[in-house]
Order: structure tokens, then C-alpha cells, then sequence
């Protein structure tokens, strides 16, 4: 995408003359003749009506570091125009995301194709996306990926990279929740919760993490929850994973900072997709836990409506792939902000009242930590 944009010079070129250049101490001081880069290297347009003469003058090369007397007239004699053309590229982004085909994923998938950008859309059906490769032809890549496949995974990095190129946004956002005591699930529902909402993003990363880092550059979002920061009875599982992606995402942004990537985890409340509906799946009751496992399955099951909504949520992704400096950690909803402001204040809280315990473990001949070596170790934004 190329967008043109005219710029006017702020020196008067047409009344510089001998006088002015000779007289000039600066200038006599053979100090680099003041140019605006737009004049030193481009094209310069005269407009029609404005100024006399062919449509297009192009520099050949920049005047000389130190130029004579001569040399500048012949500049100023040959550039004249008050109004240059510049050219600013800017180029379209290819996202990799997974778990495209439904929830955030697909309003995420939307929101950036709308965007302009490209899309390697993975999901396990990629059929699903049939309606948007017809509405956006030759800018989506539909993907079969299993992201608990780890061949699978390697093998869709591989066809984005060939198709388009690049990975310049990566959004790990392929997962599902489910809902019970922790004694209550299979150990083939942990394992399943922990290989798709934990592993699978790590592995993704991984994948993706070469190319970036010999791009130098690249944006990495995390699909994890306010569950990643806040425990909730009922989603021990699904929260421990999610909490796994948070620390995970907090190491790799400062691991990674130095070769121009960044990593931000995405932590919504409840928003109006799928999640709680026909994604969320639950493990068998058992007693002793009504009050606590039971109230929250009932308040999933019956009339609980959330307050995000996820086209603002994908809104708010795009913009963020864009900005100079994103958060590592961004919370999404008025729901969410509640609840992480509250878990804070308590966390805070307990800290204070056990801080005579945490400190009196230190070994007898200990000194302070971090004024010697153990700085290294200090927590580093």
C-alpha cells in the first residue's frame, strides 16, 4: 500500500541566490548543504499551474558533503519547486492466527482482513472459512492445523512462510474451557487442557520465533484470560494453563525485546462468544463442592451473559499490532478490570501481613541481594 504525500519545503529555494550562500558563515564553514532529504533523494514534482516546466525532475545523486559555491547554485538553478511528491510504503501486515474459524478467532480473522492485512487462518476445518476466501480472495490462507500436533504446526508455519513470505503478528488463540473439581477430571481432560491451551501456543511460538527474529521485527499476541491472573473455582484446569500463558508471555517479551519483537498477553473477561456455550464442556458432579464448583457450573449453564463484545475486542488487536510500544499484559472488559482490581487489593493485602514470615528465611550471614551480584536477577521491564 503506497500513500503520496505532498510536503511543503520550508526554505525559499527560488530567492537564494550567490549573496545569500556567500555571505552565509555557516555555509562558508563548509558545513553539509541544508537539502530537506525529501529534495536530496526522490523524485520532485513541479505541479502544473504552479511552476513552469516538464512534470517530473529526478536527483541523480545527493549534493556532496561539503559543496562549492558553484555546486550550490547549481542545485538551487535546478531544483526550484515550491511542493515535492513524497512516497511513504507502507506495507501490509500477514498475520498467522489459530483457532480462526469461530469465537475471537474468527471476529479477529474478520477485523484484520477488513484491515487490509493478510491472514494464515488455521483451524481444524478450514472449510469453515470458505465464505471469507471468496469475500477477500488472495488475502487469506485457510489452514488445517491440529495445534496439538506438533508436525502439524511446523508444517503450517511452513506453508504461511511460502505463501506470503513473512509472520509479522502471531495470535495464539486456538483453545477451550472446561468446568469442574479438580479430583473430577479425567486425566485425559488435563492432559487435553494443558496440550491445547498451554503447549500448543509454546509450540506455535516456537515455530514462528526464528522467522521474526531474523526479521528483526514481529508481534506476537497471546489469547489468555483475566483466569490467567485470577483463580475462579471450577476452572482449575483451564486457569492453570492460562496462568502458564501469562508467565510464559512475561518471559518472552523480555528475551525477546532486544531483536525488535513483542509479545503482549491478551486477558479478557467474559465476551459473547462461544466459550461458555458449546465450547465448554464439564466433568461429573461430586459431592462436596456445591458451593463453591456447583454455584459456578449453574451460573454458566443458566443466564450468564457477558459483557465483552468480541468485534471490539478484535478492533482493539488490530490497532494494538500497530502500536510502538504495546503492554505485555492488556485486560479486556469492565468485567475483568473488576475482578483483577480486587484480587490485586487482597494479594496486596496478604503480601503485607505475611512479609515478616517471607523475610525472616534468609540464611544469618545474608546480605541484601541485590546490591551485590544478585542484581543481575532483578526484575527488568
Amino acid at each position: 500500500m503506497i500513500q503520496y504525500h505532498l510536503l511543503k519545503e520550508a526554505f525559499a529555494w527560488r530567492k537564494i541566490h550567490h549573496s545569500s550562500i556567500k555571505n552565509n558563515p555557516i555555509l562558508k564553514g563548509g558545513v553539509r548543504f541544508p537539502f530537506p532529504h525529501s529534495l536530496r533523494v526522490g523524485k520532485v514534482r513541479k505541479l502544473s499551474g504552479h511552476l513552469h516546466g516538464p512534470p517530473w525532475k529526478e536527483l541523480s545523486h545527493e549534493p556532496p558533503d561539503k559543496p562549492t559555491l558553484s555546486c550550490a547554485t547549481k542545485y538551487i538553478n535546478h531544483i526550484r519547486p515550491t511542493f515535492v511528491l513524497t512516497k511513504t510504503i507502507i506495507m501490509t501486515k500477514v498475520w498467522f492466527i489459530t483457532g480462526s474459524s469461530r469465537g475471537l478467532g474468527l471476529n479477529l480473522t474478520q477485523a484484520v482482513l477488513a484491515s487490509g492485512d493478510k491472514v494464515a487462518a488455521t483451524a481444524r476445518t478450514p472449510e469453515h472459512l470458505n465464505g471469507l476466501v471468496a469475500q477477500y480472495p488472495g488475502q487469506i490462507l485457510p489452514i488445517q492445523l491440529d495445534v496439538t500436533n506438533t508436525p502439524q504446526i511446523q508444517q503450517a508455519v511452513d506453508t504461511a512462510i511460502a505463501q506470503f513470505g513473512r509472520i509479522d503478528v502471531l495470535v495464539n488463540n486456538a483453545g477451550f474451557g472446561i468446568t469442574g473439581a479438580a479430583e473430577a477430571f479425567t486425566e485425559e481432560q488435563v492432559r487435553s487442557q494443558l496440550e491445547t491451551n498451554l503447549y500448543a501456543p509454546i509450540a506455535v511460538t516456537r515455530a514462528v520465533l526464528p522467522y521474526m527474529r531474523k526479521q528483526r521485527a514481529g508481534r506476537i499476541l497471546q489469547i489468555s484470560s483475566v483466569g490467567g491472573r485470577v483463580g475462579n473455582p471450577g476452572l482449575s484446569m483451564y486457569q492453570a494453563a492460562k496462568f502458564g500463558v501469562s508467565g510464559f508471555t512475561e518471559v518472552l517479551a523480555k528475551e525477546v525485546a532486544p531483536l525488535g519483537i513483542f509479545v503482549t498477553s491478551i486477558e479478557p473477561g467474559g465476551f459473547r462468544t462461544d466459550w461458555a456455550g458449546a465450547s465448554m464442556s464439564y466433568a461429573p458432579a461430586i459431592e462436596g463442592y456445591e458451593s463453591t464448583v456447583g454455584w459456578r457450573v449453574d451460573f454458566l449453564q443458566n443466564g450468564f451473559v457477558p459483557v465483552g463484545d468480541p468485534e471490539k475486542a478484535a478492533k482493539v488487536m488490530v490497532d494494538l499490532a500497530n502500536h510502538p510500544a504495546p503492554p505485555v499484559h492488556l485486560v479486556l472488559g469492565s468485567e475483568a478490570v473488576k475482578i483483577l482490581q480486587q484480587a490485586d487489593a487482597a494479594r496486596q493485602e496478604e503480601f503485607e501481613k505475611w512479609l515478616p514470615v517471607s523475610r525472616s528465611t534468609d540464611h544469618d550471614d545474608a546480605g541484601d541481594f541485590f546490591a551485590g551480584a544478585g542484581e543481575k536477577f532483578a526484575v527488568k521491564d
